[in-house]
């Protein structure tokens, strides 16, 4: 099976965050692959993009 078209390139991690307000939820996070170890806090990101849906992105908090 061949990888989907640039996936090679741009690879994703997906990671499930624990909310301080008790909710959990699924995001793709803005890290070097594989460098999201267990506990690390990161902060929503909600990038504008004209015309899509605008879903939140995750990034490595300094908190």
């Amino acid at each position: 099976m061949e990888p989907l078209s640039g996936a090679d390139q741009h690879p994703l991690t997906i990671i499930v965050v624990d909310m301080d307000a008790g909710l959990r939820m699924m995001g793709v996070v803005e890290v070097v692959p594989g460098n999201a170890p267990v506990g690390m806090r990161v902060a929503a990101v909600v990038p504008a993009v004209p015309g899509t849906v605008r879903l939140p992105l995750f990034a490595e908090s300094a908190n």
